[in-house]
């Protein structure tokens, strides 16, 4: 079979990856992890070979981004793009059917819209193209989806101009490989001309074989479209997907593009926090559990004390002796989540003492965690790394500011083989005692072979670096 320009062939052994402690299917729900992975060609996909669907090249498009951010791809990694391949597709024919096209009855809802019509929808989906680094997660998703679908659907189409296709497939793939990697000025786009060498091959791979046979690959998109829209496989996706939603959005740039995106996120950011010390002896579960009791039903869903449980942890490794808590009040009013309901942002921290010789504290490190799950980063403040200012000055401030200052976020997330607050810990601690140089944003925190976590610098890759790396993946 045919294989990608940037393919390297490999001695290995592939597999699908297996999730143990996941029930594939219920009584209640009876599709599963091995529906979708058939319907996304995942054994193709992870083989490098030639994809024939739709959804395998929106799949082989989210695996690139994984390959970018992660040393070793995991089976969370791979069950979350899966899982985010198949939301795309969900988010796009809704999307598709509120612009009138209703893709799952009727195939021909595209292609037989007329000239007028559809040139409007291609108008409109370079536009988006052109500001992918701006658009939010779910966004990005639905426009990948919106993209392909509307490729193949208009196949060999004499009612649209092919060289739209052309510059919408160029602007998706350098748009969303920017945001990727980072990457800002007009000279940069060199960097991106090994993008042909995965998803871009392999798009056009499909559309030409929706160009010589449009009325069956058609057909076989409406089939795979109805497949996967199935209430029963759509309950399951939002089901598994909610499980890692701290995870997948935060592959996605953490940092609004825009500058309206910027003020928005500053509004929202609370007022400036007073911390309180807490008086030896506390026990900082029990305190939190007692500050949160007072919350309606509502705030109480968000909150995740198993975060708190970190900071004794962390207290332990590092000496109780030397450590005391905070309890970090906002000084305003709180914010509201998206469903404008008002979230308590008030956090909880342990603050480590460094002291010469005659038992005086010349220095303090500090970490702050927010109960409220899906909401917050904790914040680690270290004194050897931002000598002119303190963690009381840092973490007082907003997100931004306090990164700004030195501040750096560190999230709870899924980490394959390893307990999610255990693996919080183990990271936190790697944090606080790597050399201070290494606590700067430059370097990165990954997952040696032996379980173990270690700093290193962050290194920039072109696309075309990527499609060797990715076809090097050892399952």
């Amino acid at each position: 079979m045919k294989k990608h320009p940037g393919y390297k062939p490999q001695v290995r052994k592939i597999r699908t990856p297996t999730f143990p402690e996941f029930v594939d299917m219920t009584p209640e729900n009876p599709v599963g992890y091995d529906d979708l992975f058939s319907m996304v060609e995942l054994d193709r996909v992870i083989a490098g070979d030639d994809v024939e669907t739709l959804l395998g090249v929106i799949l082989q498009k989210n695996v690139i981004g994984f390959a970018e951010t992660e040393a070793t791809m995991s089976d969370e990694d791979l069950r979350i793009a899966v899982l985010m391949t198949a939301k795309s597709i969900h988010l796009a024919t809704d999307s598709f059917k509120e612009l009138g096209f209703d893709l799952e009855n009727d195939r021909n809802a595209i292609s037989g819209a007329g000239r007028q019509k559809l040139s409007a929808l291609a108008r409109g989906l370079e536009a988006k193209a052109k500001k992918y680094g701006e658009l939010p997660p779910f966004e990005q998703l639905s426009f990948t989806s919106q993209i392909n679908v509307f490729d193949i659907m208009v196949a060999k189409s004499k009612l649209i101009n092919a060289s739209n296709i052309d510059s919408l497939e160029y602007e998706d793939t350098v748009a969303s490989a920017k945001a990727f990697l980072g990457l800002e000025d007009e000279d940069d786009l060199e960097d991106l001309s090994g993008a042909v060498d995965l998803y871009l091959t392999q798009k056009r791979h499909l559309y030409l074989r929706s160009s010589l046979n449009p009325s069956g690959v058609k057909n076989e998109t409406h089939r795979q479209l109805m497949s996967l829209n199935s209430v029963e496989m759509r309950t399951f996706v939002d089901t598994e997907l909610k499980k890692y939603e701290d995870d997948w959005l935060g592959w996605y740039e953490e940092e609004p593009s825009s500058p309206e995106q910027q003020e928005e996120k500053e509004l929202f950011a609370g007022q400036e926090v007073n911390f309180e010390i807490l008086p030896p002896g506390t026990k900082i579960r029990e305190y939190t559990e007692a500050v949160y009791n007072g919350l309606s039903e509502s705030d109480k869903m968000l909150v995740d004390i198993e975060r708190v449980s970190a900071l004794e942890k962390i207290r332990d490794a590092m000496g109780r002796d030397r450590c005391y808590y905070v309890h970090g009040k906002q000084s305003g009013k709180t914010m509201a989540d998206e469903d404008g309901e008002q979230v308590n942002e008030d956090y909880v921290g342990l603050v480590i003492q460094y002291h010469n010789t005659n038992g005086e504290i010349v220095d303090e490190d500090a970490i702050v965690i927010s109960p409220i799950a899906k909401k917050h980063a904790g914040y680690l403040f270290r004194h050897d790394f931002s000598p002119h200012t303190s963690w009381r000055e840092t973490l007082s401030k907003s997100k931004t500011v306090a990164k700004a200052n030195g501040a750096r976020p560190l999230k709870f997330t899924t980490v394959t083989g390893k307990d999610k607050y255990g693996a919080y810990v183990e990271k936190a601690l790697e944090l606080f005692t790597c050399r201070a140089e290494q606590f700067s944003s430059e370097y990165e925190l990954k997952l040696k072979k032996n379980g173990e976590y270690m700093m290193r610098k962050r290194t920039d890759r072109s696309l075309g670096e990527l499609a060797i790396r990715f076809s090097s993946i050892d399952m």
